[in-house]
């Protein structure tokens, strides 16, 4: 374990953080141009606003524009939508549990398993959607402008 002082001996410069630990439930980070974080509370209408370009937040704005969104998600039941992201790769890491994601691709639809510790990278301005046949936690890092839904 590196102490404080063997660090200004190496040279180091001591950085205090002033944030408090965040949610990943509750809000997103939107990693902006040169991976400026900013923090997005997430709000019924957030999705929404970022499809329709309605960024009545300066958070969604950035979200909507320009950055990658992370968060974390929790699913307990099949996904009643499915969404696409046609700007960007959405990557997905599977925290906890066991979930399918299904894509619909021009050869018919495919599905993937995904199971805790495993990850997925959903190609650009692919339709795909969530299936749970357990509790899961998802991270997710994706590219938020443009997001588009349809129900399943």
């Amino acid at each position: 374990m590196l102490k404080p002082n063997m660090l200004e001996e190496a040279g180091a410069q001591m950085t205090t953080v002033s944030q408090a630990p965040m949610d990943l439930l509750a809000s997103h980070v939107v990693l902006g141009e040169q991976g400026t974080p900013y923090i997005v509370e997430d709000a019924p209408a957030f999705w929404q606003d970022i499809m329709t370009g309605a960024f009545k937040t300066e958070g969604v704005q950035r979200a909507g524009t320009a950055g990658y969104l992370v968060a974390q998600y929790t699913h307990t039941q099949d996904s009643p939508i499915w969404e696409l992201h046609p700007h960007g790769t959405d990557l997905l890491y599977l925290l906890s549990g066991h979930l399918v994601i299904e894509l619909e691709t021009p050869g018919g639809n495919q599905t993937v398993d995904l199971s805790a510790g495993r990850s997925f990278l959903i190609p650009q301005a692919t339709w795909h959607r969530l299936h749970a046949p357990e509790p899961s936690s998802l991270l997710a890092i994706t590219w938020g402008a443009g997001t588009q839904f349809r129900p399943a």
